[in-house]
Protein backbone atom coordinates (compact mmCIF):
# COMPACT_ATOMS: atom_id res chain seq x y z
CA UNK A 1 0.00 0.00 0.00
CA UNK A 2 1.24 3.57 -0.77
CA UNK A 3 0.77 5.56 2.74
CA UNK A 4 1.29 8.53 0.07
CA UNK A 5 -2.12 8.47 -0.90
CA UNK A 6 -3.21 9.93 2.48
CA UNK A 7 -4.62 13.18 1.77
CA UNK A 8 -5.27 12.28 -1.98
CA UNK A 9 -8.69 13.29 -3.33
CA UNK A 10 -10.70 11.38 -6.01
CA UNK A 11 -13.78 11.85 -7.86
CA UNK A 12 -16.46 12.88 -8.43
CA UNK A 13 -17.51 9.46 -9.60
CA UNK A 14 -21.31 9.76 -11.53
CA UNK A 15 -24.62 8.05 -10.88
CA UNK A 16 -28.17 8.28 -11.88
CA UNK A 17 -30.95 7.14 -10.11
CA UNK A 18 -32.83 5.76 -12.29
CA UNK A 19 -36.28 4.07 -11.55
CA UNK A 20 -35.53 0.79 -12.64
CA UNK A 21 -32.54 0.91 -10.67
CA UNK A 22 -34.91 1.96 -7.84
CA UNK A 23 -37.39 -0.89 -8.47
CA UNK A 24 -34.53 -3.15 -8.34
CA UNK A 25 -33.33 -2.48 -5.38
CA UNK A 26 -36.43 -2.76 -3.63
CA UNK A 27 -37.11 -6.40 -5.37
CA UNK A 28 -34.05 -7.17 -4.20
CA UNK A 29 -34.07 -6.26 -0.54
CA UNK A 30 -37.66 -6.92 -0.24
CA UNK A 31 -37.84 -3.03 1.42
CA UNK A 32 -41.45 -2.32 0.11
CA UNK A 33 -41.41 1.07 1.70
CA UNK A 34 -44.29 2.65 0.15
CA UNK A 35 -41.91 5.65 0.17
CA UNK A 36 -39.85 4.34 -2.16
CA UNK A 37 -42.83 2.73 -4.81
CA UNK A 38 -46.20 4.57 -4.39
CA UNK A 39 -45.91 7.69 -6.02
CA UNK A 40 -49.59 8.52 -4.34
CA UNK A 41 -48.73 7.55 -0.86
CA UNK A 42 -44.98 9.38 -1.41
CA UNK A 43 -46.51 12.70 -3.13
CA UNK A 44 -48.53 12.93 0.35
CA UNK A 45 -45.27 12.67 3.18
CA UNK A 46 -42.98 15.21 3.58
CA UNK A 47 -40.79 14.16 0.71
CA UNK A 48 -43.60 15.14 -1.58
CA UNK A 49 -43.02 12.10 -4.30
CA UNK A 50 -41.16 8.88 -3.81
CA UNK A 51 -37.65 8.54 -2.41
CA UNK A 52 -34.20 6.39 -3.38
CA UNK A 53 -33.57 3.82 -0.80
CA UNK A 54 -31.21 4.07 1.54
CA UNK A 55 -29.75 0.76 0.73
CA UNK A 56 -28.76 2.17 -3.13
CA UNK A 57 -26.20 4.30 -0.99
CA UNK A 58 -24.19 0.91 -1.90
CA UNK A 59 -24.42 1.64 -5.55
CA UNK A 60 -23.26 5.31 -5.96
CA UNK A 61 -21.13 5.49 -2.61
CA UNK A 62 -19.01 2.51 -2.62
CA UNK A 63 -19.86 0.65 -5.86
CA UNK A 64 -17.49 1.66 -8.85
CA UNK A 65 -15.72 4.56 -6.98
CA UNK A 66 -14.03 1.94 -4.31
CA UNK A 67 -12.06 0.72 -7.51
CA UNK A 68 -10.17 3.48 -7.96
CA UNK A 69 -9.52 4.31 -4.04
CA UNK A 70 -7.85 0.36 -3.91
CA UNK A 71 -5.75 1.96 -7.02
CA UNK A 72 -4.81 5.04 -5.59
CA UNK A 73 -3.48 3.44 -2.44
CA UNK A 74 -2.15 0.72 -4.36
CA UNK A 75 -3.81 -2.29 -2.87
CA UNK A 76 -3.24 -5.46 -4.08
CA UNK A 77 -6.73 -6.30 -5.68
CA UNK A 78 -6.43 -9.88 -4.40
CA UNK A 79 -6.18 -8.83 -0.75
CA UNK A 80 -8.47 -6.15 -0.50
CA UNK A 81 -11.48 -6.65 1.49
CA UNK A 82 -14.67 -4.18 2.20
CA UNK A 83 -14.31 -4.02 6.00
CA UNK A 84 -17.00 -1.24 6.85
CA UNK A 85 -18.86 1.43 5.99
CA UNK A 86 -21.00 4.05 7.65
CA UNK A 87 -23.42 6.45 6.24
CA UNK A 88 -24.90 9.93 7.67
CA UNK A 89 -27.77 10.56 5.56
CA UNK A 90 -28.30 14.41 5.28
CA UNK A 91 -31.24 14.65 2.64
CA UNK A 92 -33.45 12.56 0.53
CA UNK A 93 -32.32 11.92 -3.21
CA UNK A 94 -35.51 11.65 -5.28
CA UNK A 95 -35.18 9.39 -8.58
CA UNK A 96 -33.39 10.26 -11.82
CA UNK A 97 -31.15 12.57 -9.99
CA UNK A 98 -27.67 12.72 -11.23
CA UNK A 99 -24.99 12.31 -8.16
CA UNK A 100 -21.70 12.92 -7.72
CA UNK A 101 -19.19 11.25 -5.00
CA UNK A 102 -16.12 12.46 -4.03
CA UNK A 103 -13.71 10.79 -1.83
CA UNK A 104 -10.68 11.52 0.53
CA UNK A 105 -8.09 9.19 1.62
CA UNK A 106 -7.66 9.78 5.08
CA UNK A 107 -5.75 7.17 6.92
CA UNK A 108 -3.41 4.17 5.81
CA UNK A 109 -2.24 2.15 8.49
CA UNK A 110 -1.22 -1.02 9.70
CA UNK A 111 -2.71 -3.62 12.28
CA UNK A 112 -1.74 -7.03 12.95
CA UNK A 113 0.11 -7.59 9.64
CA UNK A 114 -2.84 -5.74 7.74
CA UNK A 115 -3.25 -3.07 6.05
CA UNK A 116 -5.84 -0.31 6.38
CA UNK A 117 -7.78 2.26 4.15
CA UNK A 118 -10.09 5.08 5.65
CA UNK A 119 -11.54 6.64 3.23
CA UNK A 120 -14.33 9.60 3.67
CA UNK A 121 -16.98 10.91 0.88
CA UNK A 122 -19.63 13.02 0.06
CA UNK A 123 -22.02 12.38 -2.35
CA UNK A 124 -23.70 15.76 -3.95
CA UNK A 125 -27.07 16.00 -6.29
CA UNK A 126 -27.22 17.92 -9.19
CA UNK A 127 -27.40 21.30 -7.44
CA UNK A 128 -24.90 20.61 -5.55
CA UNK A 129 -25.90 20.04 -1.78
CA UNK A 130 -25.01 17.33 -0.23
CA UNK A 131 -27.21 14.08 0.29
CA UNK A 132 -24.86 11.80 1.99
CA UNK A 133 -21.33 11.54 3.95
CA UNK A 134 -19.62 8.71 4.74
CA UNK A 135 -16.72 6.65 5.43
CA UNK A 136 -15.24 3.25 4.47
CA UNK A 137 -12.58 0.80 5.51
CA UNK A 138 -10.50 -1.58 3.23
CA UNK A 139 -8.49 -3.69 4.28
CA UNK A 140 -5.39 -5.52 2.36
CA UNK A 141 -4.29 -8.74 4.24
Amino acid sequence: MDKDAVGKEIGPFSYITWERKIKQSVETTGDKNPLYVDEEFASNSRHSGVIVPPAMANAYFVGIPIWSVIEVCKIDRTKALHAEQEYEFVKPIKPCTLLSTYYKIVDIYEKKGLGFVVVEGITKDERGDIVLKGKITLIER
